[in-house]
């Protein structure tokens, strides 16, 4: 089963660490994954919607820059 974690800490599963965002195959009976998936600590991914073309792991084109945050707006000029 692939699961992701999306807590912003470190999850030990049966032994493995897993770090935040990280997505790991973990068995289904693995000790304690039953209840970060109910606690909703880990979600399951759904393989079937993974049909990525192989050689197809560029970036989109495109802009690449990250939009300025309100504050960073707010505290343009300023010094």
């Amino acid at each position: 089963m692939l699961v992701r974690n999306i807590e912003p800490r470190l999850i030990r599963l049966d032994g493995v660490f897993i770090a935040p965002n990280q997505e790991i195959e973990v068995a289904e009976n693995a000790v304690g994954l039953a209840s970060l998936l109910e606690r909703g600590t880990l979600i399951q991914i759904n393989t079937a919607n993974l049909d990525i073309p192989e050689g197809n792991s560029e970036a989109p084109e495109g802009n690449s820059e990250v939009p300025e945050t309100k504050s960073e707006k707010s505290n343009k000029g300023k010094k």
